[in-house]
C-alpha cells in the first residue's frame, strides 16, 4: 500500500501546476472514500503549496552544417 500511495503522489506532483498539499489531499480523499484508514497515516511536512517544477528537456542535437 506504501509503494502504491507513493507512486501516486509522485505521478500526482510531477503534474504541472499540482501542489503538494493539494496532491495529498486527492489521495487521502480516495482512501477516506474507500473507508480504509490507511490515509491517516500520510502527512506532508513542508509548504502545502510548494510545488515540483521539473527540469525542461533540452533539445536533441541536430547535425552540424
Amino acid at each position: 500500500m506504501a509503494k502504491d500511495i507513493s507512486k501516486d503522489f509522485y505521478n500526482r506532483v510531477c503534474q504541472p501546476g499540482m501542489r503538494l498539499g493539494e496532491a495529498l489531499q486527492q489521495i487521502r480523499q480516495q482512501w477516506k472514500e474507500k473507508k480504509n484508514l490507511t490515509y491517516l497515516a500520510y502527512v506532508l511536512y513542508g509548504d502545502p503549496l510548494a510545488r515540483v517544477r521539473l527540469p525542461r528537456p533540452r533539445p536533441a542535437a541536430g547535425p552540424n552544417p
